[in-house]
């Protein structure tokens, strides 16, 4: 959350996907609108990944999700490496689709 306050004064446009969303009343001040994963992914420029690492998140991105990403996306993982199918990341770097950051 503390990532989505700083980039307010880059004046960038923010989208949220989140396991648990959070209350309307809460969400309201972050200026973000929360939409699907499957909305974040295919329309992202910056996807930053801030999740702990439990067996609902593991491989939260795999190739399934890294196919939906723009070309040329930046992904941020500050979460656990598993969070992230390391593998297909690879994959997706050497090809292009992921920038590498």
């Amino acid at each position: 959350m503390s990532f989505i306050l700083k980039r307010k004064r880059f004046q960038w446009k923010t989208s949220k996907n989140d396991r648990h969303r959070l209350d309307a009343l809460l969400e309201k001040p972050l200026n973000a609108t929360y939409v699907s994963m499957d909305e974040l992914l295919e329309h992202s420029d910056v996807i930053s990944v801030n999740t702990p690492l439990t067996e609902e998140t593991r491989h939260l991105l795999s190739e399934k999700e890294m196919q939906k990403m723009k070309n040329g996306v930046f992904v941020v993982n500050t979460a656990r490496g598993p969070v992230i199918d390391e593998k297909m990341l690879v994959k997706y770097l050497q090809n292009g689709k992921i920038f590498p950051s």
